[in-house]
């Protein structure tokens, strides 16, 4: 502030000095009436201009460049800082989700840190949950349109990976609608896909095989047992439903929450993601079943 107060008073009496100057020139002369005399007003204003000119030290313009320098060095720095922030889109910037790293690099993710869509509600009624609360569909049911899944009311999240391998995908989730005698196997499930992973699947444990869901994201065919088939115009997996490159995640468990997620009806197996590379990666869940509430879920390194 000091040398920019410094500069304004020497612009100052430049300016100054300049109307002076100006005012010598411009004064209107009677050569036919007046008398010149040695030393008229003009030629003393004139005189005292040039003298405070001259007396600006050959410093003083030094330091008034380096000052100069120095405001429009930071000024183009302001500049480029503002036109890279606007430049920054809102689509460029990515919203990390926030999520835990325990020691072993198991990844957790609570499940209502994210956008809640559609019919989706954030609850704190079922106790012993983790985090704020948890989320839970509280609209139609989607599991009989299994060419939606992905389009009923999808959550997204953005975990970073920094370690690659394959992971586990569970969810703790848990039935929070009907009666004990009736919905262990309802009200106990929701879509879920990885779509950028480099490989998303199911695994059999009794077979040693993989799965993918059909629609894939990747293209992979989906491999399915012939005692797995229905007889049916689309050939789907019987109780596989899965569609869009998502699998359904279900559990088997009234009353209290469970750290569990298999896909395949009678015939469960868990899902798995692989990551070749850390970074950025994304995890969907779209609704499916009503009253089916998800706490969090974790990514298990393999």
């Amino acid at each position: 502030m000091k040398k920019l107060k410094k500069i304004a008073q020497i612009a100052l009496c430049v300016a100054l000095c300049n109307t002076l100057i100006n005012c010598g020139n411009d004064s209107d002369e009677d050569t036919s009436t007046s008398i010149v005399n040695e030393n008229s007003p003009e030629e003393d204003q004139q005189e005292i201009a040039e003298d405070l000119i001259d007396n600006i030290s050959e410093n003083d313009s030094e330091e008034i460049l380096e000052d100069l320098n120095e405001d429009i060095t930071e000024n183009n720095q302001e500049e480029i800082t503002e036109d890279l922030i606007e430049e920054t889109t809102e689509n460029d910037v990515v919203a990390i989700t926030p999520q835990v790293v325990q020691a072993n690099g198991t990844i957790t993710v609570q499940a209502e840190d994210t956008n809640l869509v559609a019919d989706w509600r954030e609850r704190t009624s079922a106790t012993g949950f983790n985090g704020d609360g948890y989320i839970v569909w509280e609209g139609p049911e989607k599991f009989w349109n299994k060419g939606t899944a992905g389009q009923n009311g999808l959550l997204t999240y953005k975990i970073t990976v920094d370690e690659p391998g394959t992971y586990q995908f569970i969810w703790t989730s848990r039935i929070v609608k009907g009666e004990p005698a009736s919905v262990a196997t309802e009200h106990n499930d929701s879509w879920v896909r990885l779509p950028d992973a480099d490989d998303f699947f199911a695994f059999d444990d009794v077979n040693n095989d993989k799965y993918y869901a059909t629609g894939n994201a990747a293209n992979k065919t989906p491999v399915i047992p012939i005692n797995l088939l229905n007889p049916n115009p689309n050939n789907l997996p019987k109780g596989g439903e899965n569609r869009n490159g998502f699998f359904k995640g279900y559990m088997n468990t009234y009353g209290s929450w469970l750290q569990k997620t298999n896909t395949w009806d009678n015939n469960p197996m868990s899902i798995f993601a692989t990551f070749n590379t850390a970074g950025i990666y994304t995890v969907e869940i779209d609704a499916r079943s009503d009253g089916h509430a998800i706490d969090q879920f974790s990514l298990i390194p393999q």
